[in-house]
């Protein structure tokens, strides 16, 4: 009922957030009529055989796939491993948006997809205005590029190391409609330091780049990443340019991520303006007293006209 409440109609949703529905070591994930289901705890672990048999009798899914492949199962002696625990199809079209993606359950990313961003790519569509150039980086199967495209962007290029995200993305923008969008395989941080050389410039920028961090010390150098992305992806916006960032780093919070833009503004000489404060889908939801179901932060920004000296 919740979800129903917070994703009406939606093709694809978390079913179960873990400790975000009480249920910690528990994930699952519906995509059409199949779910993926994902252990991370011994104590779950042992429940599996009756946690699936309860979603065969109340879901009826024509697949149950198993991604038992996070690293954190090893701190539980727990194996990895990924397959089928019901059915034998991990194949499956589904929209998220205004897009349709066709998807590979058994993708190494999340679940299949990144469900935590899916109301995202409507709010940080809603900032793009007709004609205008954008560049995603850390595009996995496209959903940022795809939903800037249908809002009305003339130019989009897409960017992701993996080979296999970008193949899928162009087919979800094919499935979508969505055209004028270069799809390029290639490092996100090599692609933003040529087109920032180069003096590229782009109307909206989108940065969504994959965890920094998994470790409490590690947090310098990641702060030290972001600060680099936000300080390439600001000396390419002009004014009245745009920035959508986003942080999935959980020891890196709101106010830390938030730091790292304003650090990179201030060394580029830019007053920039906050425009929007994002977070993971709804059906993702925080606990305030679990910090760790708030993992996901973003923002959008404007340069401000008056910023550049």
């Amino acid at each position: 009922a919740y979800r129903n409440a917070v994703l009406p109609g939606a093709d694809a949703c978390r079913l179960i957030n873990s400790e975000g529905d009480l249920l910690p070591g528990l994930i699952v994930d519906r995509y059409g009529d199949r779910l993926v289901v994902q252990v991370t705890t011994l104590g779950m672990e042992r429940q599996l055989d009756a946690v699936l048999a309860a979603l065969r009798e109340l879901l009826a899914p024509t697949t149950i796939v198993e991604r038992a492949d996070a690293p954190v199962r090893a701190h539980e002696g727990l194996p990895l491993r990924t397959g089928f625990l019901h059915g034998a199809d991990a194949a499956v079209t589904c929209r998220v948006g205004r897009a349709r993606f066709a998807l590979d359950l058994l993708d190494p990313h999340k679940t299949g997809f990144y469900l935590d961003q899916q109301a995202n790519y409507a709010l940080v569509a809603a900032h793009v205005r007709p004609g205008d150039r954008v560049l995603d980086t850390f595009c996995h199967l496209g959903g940022f590029a795809i939903h800037a495209a249908l809002a009305g962007a003339t130019s989009v290029l897409a960017v992701d190391s993996a080979a296999a995200s970008i193949e899928r993305a162009q087919a979800a923008a094919q499935l979508s409609g969505a055209g004028g969008i270069e799809f390029r395989c290639a490092n996100a941080f090599d692609v933003l330091k040529a087109e920032q050389s180069s003096g590229a410039r782009y109307d909206l920028i989108i940065l969504d780049p994959p965890t920094f961090t998994r470790a409490r010390d590690a947090v310098p150098g990641a702060l030290r990443g972001y600060k680099e992305l936000h300080l390439r992806a600001l000396q390419m916006l002009p004014a009245g340019g745009r920035l959508a960032t986003f942080s999935c780093s959980h020891h890196i919070g709101a106010e830390l991520f938030l730091q790292s833009v304003l650090d990179a503004a201030t060394d580029a000489k830019l007053t920039i303006r906050r425009e929007a404060i994002l977070a993971a889908s709804p059906d993702h939801p925080v606990l305030p007293q679990i910090p760790e179901t708030e993992y996901l932060k973003g923002f959008v920004f404007t340069v401000l006209e008056t910023a550049r000296k």
